[in-house]
């Protein structure tokens, strides 16, 4: 579904001249760097069959048109938002009830509020 599923979408898209925004994962890279990643630096290096999937996707998303491809991929990771329970939400429930914080110190990462993600009226309405 991650790599078929997308590439059906975006071949759809082409066919009526729309544009896709795709969804996609830091899953795609291996989670040693411990820096900001940078579009010129190193590829991807999926680990998990997950990730190959979500990778495969944003190929066949790319690939999908027949010139430049109007398509935007976005990876993104660490969504919270307010419709489910988030590492945001236990953090700030937890220091209010004056319990500890608990963490993990060996992931980095960029938490992506997903209003971020959508239009911001839907966010707000």
């Amino acid at each position: 579904m991650n790599a078929r599923g997308a590439g059906n979408v975006a071949r759809a898209a082409e066919h009526i001249g729309a544009r896709v925004f795709h969804l996609s994962t830091d899953y795609v890279f291996d989670g040693e760097k411990r820096t900001p990643l940078h579009r010129a630096g190193p590829g991807p290096i999926p680990l998990s069959v997950y990730a190959h999937s979500k990778l495969e996707g944003e190929r066949m998303v790319l690939y999908a048109a027949s010139g430049p491809s109007p398509h935007l991929i976005i990876r993104t990771s660490w969504l919270y938002g307010r419709y489910r329970t988030n590492f945001v939400d236990k953090t700030v429930e937890n220091a209010r009830a004056g319990k500890p914080i608990l963490a993990v110190t060996d992931q980095v990462s960029c938490p992506t509020w997903t209003c971020d993600l959508a239009e911001k009226d839907c966010c707000f309405a």
